[in-house]
């Protein structure tokens, strides 16, 4: 650790403590939203190393591949992550708490990349580091197997490796950023937005322009690219981008990017929590501000639980809370921005640029895809508070933060595991079920795809996943979530023809919910609700077992 201070030492065994202390309590969670379909992909890629998406899934049909040649790709996403994970799992196996537990390397990277770039943009950087750490998307995220945690760690890696090399005028450094935001672009596609970043700031800088060596980078970053295109045309007929481009992008219509910028702003401040203080911090700054936006989150409320709006009273409240309190901070970013130097313009930049690819990019927004807006969320925010919070706000922001954190995590970790339990019933009623339903006569039927991750532990028992095109015959039993089903699959039809046998509820003390149809909550998919998170009295899930009349 040479050349790290004393305050650099201790603030990285703090944040490597940090990270420990929000990952491993959760790492025996069940395969949630999207998680076995990675793994499943990861898997593939264990079998067939140099065609990554020759897999087969449960993707809007049984048994799909996951790209054809000449057919748009079900997969949009690059595999780099999916590679990872496939390593992991030749090496130490399949086992899940194994596989969250290599994710452990990507939120030492983030929290310490964050930190380090921190040091350049606020007085407090272990503060913003913290902070990121605690809030729901990054929390909920650093421990799942999805993508986004990743390309975080990509992307604040690239910029700090960028900044160094500008600031040394190393052209090594240069290289490596640009070897790095090519690997970026190959975790997601939406890591694009660190070329974009990396260019604005070497202009924003008359020094870092005029170094032409700089300008080496983006060279790189066009060859890696070049050379994932040329492996994809050889393998499966097109380049991977330009085939996922038709299923990646939402519609320009006006309206629709309203509701999508409204959503936005809902996950973004429903999964900070932090934001909400922006209310305190406009009190301080200027209470004519603070009292018209009480007013407008009052009226918003209030027309969000009318007739008309929709929501219950409690989803009003947070819909509400959450949308004026991106308000508030935004608000507080326009009061700043006069005193800005050019650092803090360029975090605005960013948040922006960022929040404009959300809206942008996909029909729904999730809160792992807030991560790539965190950073300056939490930089301009340390700011804010460093400006006109004082100690109390800054410590009852980072306290409150994490408290409401572990307590959604801690309902979503019940939540995924709702699965665990049922396989544990089904397996305890399973001569029963074989009494009233023999197979292989009979067939056992889930309501589910293999994004759900529900295979893992209901297959082994008899049960087969159902789409809701499925044709069942006389005698075949069908289960399906209610409080986390896909809220576009309809089966009311297919229900007149069954008979209910049992329901089964999985009840919880704790009282949030981070994906529940009915309570309008969609953490991993706004498709699912408006709310990332609600606070509910429904259980954690109710499965409903039925059986096509006529035995």
């Amino acid at each position: 650790m040479g050349g790290f201070t004393p305050a650099d030492r201790r603030a990285l065994l703090l944040l490597s403590l940090l990270a420990l202390a929000t990952s491993l309590p959760f790492i025996n969670r069940a395969y949630f939203i999207d998680d076995f379909y990675f793994v499943t992909m990861a898997k593939g890629i264990v079998d067939n190393p140099l065609r990554p998406y020759d897999f087969k899934s449960d993707d809007a049909g049984l048994g799909n591949v996951a790209w054809e040649r000449g057919q748009l790709p079900r997969m949009v996403n690059p595999p780099l992550l999916h590679y990872y994970l496939a390593g992991v799992i030749k090496v130490f196996g399949d086992e899940t708490w194994k596989l969250r537990a290599s994710y452990l390397l990507f939120s030492f990277v983030s929290l310490f990349t964050v930190y380090f770039l921190g040091k350049r943009f606020v007085a407090r950087p272990f503060y913003a580091a913290a902070l990121m750490a605690v809030t729901p998307a990054y929390w909920l995220t650093s421990y799942s197997l999805l993508i986004d945690g990743a390309l975080l760690s990509f992307i604040l890696l690239t910029l700090l490796t960028w900044i160094r090399a500008l600031e040394r005028k190393s052209t090594s450094l240069v290289l490596w950023s640009g070897l790095l935001m090519g690997l970026t672009m190959l975790t997601k596609y939406t890591g694009i937005l660190v070329v974009w970043l990396v260019l604005v700031w070497q202009l924003m800088a008359p020094e870092r322009r005029q170094w032409k060596t700089g300008y080496l980078a983006y060279g790189v970053f066009i060859l890696t690219q070049l050379f994932w295109a040329a492996w994809n045309v050889n393998t499966y007929g097109q380049p991977h981008f330009v085939a996922a481009l038709g299923r990646g992008m939402t519609s320009f219509a006006p309206m629709l990017l309203a509701q999508k910028a409204i959503v936005v702003a809902s996950f973004l401040g429903g999964t900070t929590i932090f934001m909400v203080f922006s209310f305190a911090l406009l009190g301080k700054i200027s209470k004519r501000w603070m009292l018209g936006l009480v007013i407008l989150a009052i009226f918003l409320g209030s027309t969000l639980a009318s007739a008309k709006g929709g929501f219950t009273l409690s989803q009003a409240i947070l819909l509400s809370l959450f949308l004026s309190s991106t308000l508030a901070f935004f608000i507080a970013c326009k009061l700043a921005a006069p005193s800005w130097r050019m650092d803090k313009q360029f975090l605005f930049i960013w948040l922006i640029s960022a929040g404009v690819e959300l809206v942008t990019v996909m029909p729904w927004t999730a809160g792992r895809y807030l991560l790539c807006l965190l950073p300056p969320t939490c930089w301009l925010y340390a700011d804010f508070l460093d400006q006109w919070g004082g100690a109390r706000l800054r410590s009852g922001s980072l306290a409150a933060t994490a408290v409401l954190a572990l307590l959604i995590a801690q309902g979503d970790y019940l939540q995924a595991n709702a699965v665990k339990h049922l396989a544990v019933q089904m397996s305890q009623k399973n001569e029963e079920l074989q009494k009233r339903s023999p197979k292989p006569k009979r067939r056992w039927y889930y309501l589910s795809d293999t994004f759900d991750g529900s295979q893992p532990y209901l297959a082994p028992l008899g049960w087969q996943n159902a789409l809701p095109d499925q044709t069942f015959s006389r005698g075949d039993l069908f289960m399906r979530a209610y409080y986390r089903r896909s809220s576009w699959w309809n089966v009311s039809e297919s229900l007149k023809s069954m008979e209910p046998v049992v329901f089964m509820e999985m009840p919880s003390r704790n009282p949030f919910r981070t994906m529940d149809v009915p309570g309008s909550a969609g953490f991993y998919g706004s498709c699912w609700g408006a709310l990332p998170w609600v606070i509910s009295s429904h259980p954690l899930e109710r499965y409903e077992l039925y059986q096509v009349k006529g035995k």
